[in-house]
């Protein structure tokens, strides 16, 4: 897997709880562009992390579990 890193806005409370969880670098919102900042329901980010390319999958696993 391609190393790096993505930025990801989160908006729901499991997203924040995972991301929280497994201790993702948070960047405040006043930093996270406005572009990004809101959903396309107009709902804001609560904040942003970053997230290591090759934990990506783990994340995506782990809000899939507690979604279910």
């Amino acid at each position: 897997m391609k190393k790096g890193t993505q930025i990801y806005s989160i908006f729901g409370e499991i997203e924040a709880i995972v991301a929280t969880d497994m201790g993702f670098r948070r960047i405040p919102l006043w930093d996270v562009p406005p572009t990004v900042r809101f959903n396309q329901f107009g709902q804001q980010a609560v904040f942003a992390v970053v997230i290591p390319n090759e934990m990506l999958a783990e994340y995506e696993r782990r809000v899939a579990m507690l979604r279910a």
